[in-house]
């Protein structure tokens, strides 16, 4: 179907098609469809989805069903930050550094190395098949909703920094469930990368002389001058108009995997919640309903605890727990 435009009060809506494969250039769709995947034992059956963006370029997507509210998400996501999805999805695969290079410090290949020894994208797979109905229907649509926006747009006109990359490409919805398991990773596994890819068993009889240098660990708790964020909650004792009141304000970035990206998320009946999510995610973060509004800080909780296991003298890929070997499990 050909795209139609019409601003009313602010808001631009437009029609993108069917599922037929008709594409608009137009930069704000409103009703999307697109064929599920499917197999020969299923019937077909189409993603939908109405996306309104307001004057400030919000997204406002509405959806009769999870799948289909995802796949809007997705859609308008993609439009505002394609480059950063394709980029997420090829560092949770591990395939960073074929197509970055090495890094700065070897940064990509010792990422590569750690998510694919502690098998981020198979994990991730697993806890997929794992996730309520709800959960799984709106990561799937998702993915879905980012690859429809590359099929309307074509991989040749993408622009923003990837912009004729040879890593453009779909992204499935494991990739999707690997980018939240990669957020739960950012105060424990990360700041640990460099030591576990580089990890070696010790090459003499002196296990000191080959540990690495403990000032090189990187503190996963960041300096407050550096990051951090804070909330506020108030209660109607202390509001003007006795209502209560939530400020969540995050310190994240402006920029890259980590910036917040503001949406309203609706399913008549069913879901209505505004807020931010960071880009990747198919759900709201931080925000509100018509019932609740939550956020989250940072806070001095132990997250993890690092402990020192002795070596086997008699083998160096062996350690000793409670006066016993056990063998280090070989990952290749």
């Amino acid at each position: 179907a050909p795209p139609s435009t019409t601003a009313v009060s602010g808001t631009t809506e437009t029609s993108i098609g069917d599922s037929s494969g008709a594409s608009t250039t137009e930069p704000a769709p409103t009703t999307t469809t697109e064929p599920a995947p499917t197999t020969t034992a299923e019937p077909a059956w189409t993603y939908a989805a109405t996306v309104r963006r307001t004057e400030h370029n919000v997204p406002h997507i509405s959806a009769s069903e999870y799948s289909g509210l995802g796949f809007g998400y997705g859609y308008a996501m993609a439009e505002d930050h394609y480059c950063t999805l394709a980029d997420l999805a090829v560092q949770v695969r591990g395939e960073a550094a074929a197509h970055f290079g090495a890094g700065e410090n070897d940064r990509w290949l010792n990422q590569d190395l750690v998510y694919q020894a502690l098998d981020l994208h198979g994990s991730a797979a697993t806890e997929l098949e794992g996730l309520e109905p709800d959960i799984a229907d709106v990561t799937i649509g998702f993915a879905a909703g980012v690859n429809r926006f590359l099929a309307d747009t074509g991989a040749d006109s993408i622009v923003g920094y990837c912009a004729g990359a040879d890593w453009i490409g779909e992204i499935t919805p494991v990739d999707v469930a690997a980018f939240a398991k990669r957020l739960s990773w950012l105060a424990s596994i990360d700041p640990m990368m460099d030591f576990i890819a580089t990890a070696q068993p010790p090459a003499s009889g002196d296990e000191s002389a080959d540990l690495p240098d403990p000032s090189g660990f990187r503190n996963p708790m960041p300096a407050p001058t550096e990051t951090g964020s804070n909330a506020w909650a108030i209660g109607p004792e202390r509001t003007a108009d006795g209502t209560t009141m939530l400020l969540g304000n995050p310190h994240f970035p402006w920029q890259g995997a980590l910036r917040f990206y503001e949406a309203h998320l609706t399913i008549p009946g069913e879901l209505d919640v505004y807020g931010m999510s960071l880009i990747g995610s198919p759900v709201i973060n931080i925000g509100f309903n018509a019932d609740v509004a939550w956020s989250h800080t940072v806070s001095a909780g132990r997250r993890f605890t690092a402990y020192t296991l002795e070596l086997d003298p008699a083998d160096a890929t062996a350690y000793l727990y409670d006066g016993e070997s056990r063998p280090m499990t070989p990952v290749t």
